[in-house]
């Protein structure tokens, strides 16, 4: 049981992390495709 919750854990950090990365990535293209039009 210990080990499961360890094992959720870590796997939903590890797709939160996933998800901001995704997210960052994301607003830096717009950002840069954005830019030079404005």
């Amino acid at each position: 049981m210990f080990i499961m919750y360890i094992y959720f854990r870590y796997t939903i950090r590890a797709d939160f992390n996933q998800a901001i990365q995704s997210t960052q990535s994301r607003a830096i293209h717009s950002t840069a495709w954005t830019a030079p039009v404005s």
